[in-house]
């Protein structure tokens, strides 16, 4: 009965709990204001396997949801395309 509640719950949580994905956090140069936001915003959702994406300009960082085995380098150069430099911003 224990087990079966276990997986009841687990099957309850938001996708986004699932180890499968990871949040990428990028340092993103150049946005002076909220068309910048709105460039890399739709750049980064645009691309293929980008599960979803938020930019803050006052930080000038962007989270990105994204499947834990994804090539960051595919979100830099979608930031490149639109004119922004980016890097990511590791844990702590």
């Amino acid at each position: 009965m224990f087990l079966r509640s276990v997986i009841l719950a687990l099957l309850m949580l938001p996708l986004a709990a699932w180890p499968s994905e990871q949040e990428v956090r990028l340092y993103v140069q150049g946005m002076t204001c909220p068309l910048c936001v709105a460039a890399v915003n739709k750049a980064l959702r645009s691309t293929p396997g980008v599960q979803g994406a938020k930019t803050n300009l006052q930080q000038e960082q962007a989270q990105v949801q994204v499947p834990a085995d994804f090539d960051v380098e595919i979100l830099l150069a979608a930031i490149k395309e639109v004119g922004y430099d980016a890097e990511v911003i590791q844990p702590d």
